[in-house]
């Protein structure tokens, strides 16, 4: 996990703006409600004034991730 830097911690993501806007309620709030939903359902913990996921990680197998790009994939004909 990355610290966050100072200018980044008080701007909101493009994605919670968006999202914010949708709901019709400010970033902050709605920040605030995903977080205290993730607490309280257990999906997020608070170590030492840091959130970590409740979940255990569990690595990829390298393999996993050698698939061709879109790019490589075959085309096909649209009938």
């Amino acid at each position: 996990m990355r610290d966050t830097t100072a200018s980044e911690a008080g701007a909101p993501r493009a994605w919670l703006t968006d999202a914010a806007r949708l709901l019709d309620v400010h970033p902050e709030a709605l920040a605030a409600e995903l977080v205290t939903t993730m607490l309280t359902s257990g999906a997020i913990v608070l170590r030492d004034g840091r959130l970590y996921a409740a979940a255990d990680h569990t690595p990829v197998a390298p393999e996993a991730l050698r698939v061709p790009y879109p790019r490589a994939w075959p085309a096909t004909e649209l009938h």
